[in-house]
């Protein structure tokens, strides 16, 4: 029996990239005697957010500027909590939440507002960015070294930019083997953060035991030789 899922930020595991290097991030290796089907009927949608973070920072007004390393990708221009969160933390468990007023994207600008004055801490902002693309691949085992076949690719503005339910972005069909791993790696002129409420990923899948894959496979007169060669073509 085959099982619709999706996953999510936390099924990867992480790593850091190197700014503006071709850098994997998220990397999900499929379980042992397990196929999963890229489900291309359902979207993929995702969204990477940077962190600036300033320390001993005092907040003096209640209103004020910070300027961050990268362009700002705007969700909503009558939201834009949707596109930055921005906190101080001053370290013994009080943690003020700040509010977003405006966003200068392009002169990487945010003016955030706080209820709160003369209060220091550890500010820490996070953004989603404009700039960089993006694609996503699978590895697989090639002999006594590895295959990576990347089959979408695209800019991480558009992505960042667009409302969640309005994306429209659909993966092809793949199938990842149960020694596959699927991975996600970008070119961007800041760091990705994961730890933050901005930053997401969801990949429809459909998760077969390998048998039953099989099966299904030559009851349509495929092999899976067949269809790892189809999907190299893609």
């Amino acid at each position: 029996m085959n099982t619709v899922k999706t996953l999510f930020l936390n099924d990867f595991e992480k790593y850091a990239n190197v700014v503006n290097k071709d850098s994997k991030v998220l990397e999900f290796d499929v379980p042992g005697q397990k196929i999963y089907q890229i489900d291309s009927d359902r979207p993929f949608r995702m969204k990477l957010a940077s962190k600036h973070e300033a320390s001993s920072y005092t907040i003096s007004a209640t209103e004020f500027n910070v300027t961050v390393e990268g362009k700002i990708a705007v969700v909503d221009s009558d939201d834009l909590s949707k596109s930055v969160y921005a906190i101080l933390d001053e370290g013994n468990g009080t943690i003020h939440n700040l509010g977003v007023k405006a966003i200068d994207s392009i002169n990487k600008k945010i003016t955030l507002t706080s209820s709160t004055t003369n209060i220091t801490g550890t500010l820490k902002v996070y953004y989603l960015f404009l700039d960089g693309y993006y694609k996503i691949a699978w590895e697989a085992p090639l002999g006594s070294s590895t295959e990576i076949k990347s089959f979408m690719k695209g800019s991480l503005g558009d992505l960042n930019s667009k409302k969640i339910f309005e994306s429209s972005y659909y993966l092809p069909y793949i199938a990842l083997l149960d020694d596959f791993m699927l991975q996600v790696y970008v070119n961007a002129p800041v760091i990705v953060d994961f730890e933050n409420p901005l930053t997401f990923i969801e990949i429809p899948v459909i998760e077969f035991d390998k048998a039953e894959f099989e099966q299904i496979a030559a009851s349509m007169g495929y092999s899976i030789d067949m269809v790892l060669e189809h999907q190299r073509k893609l």
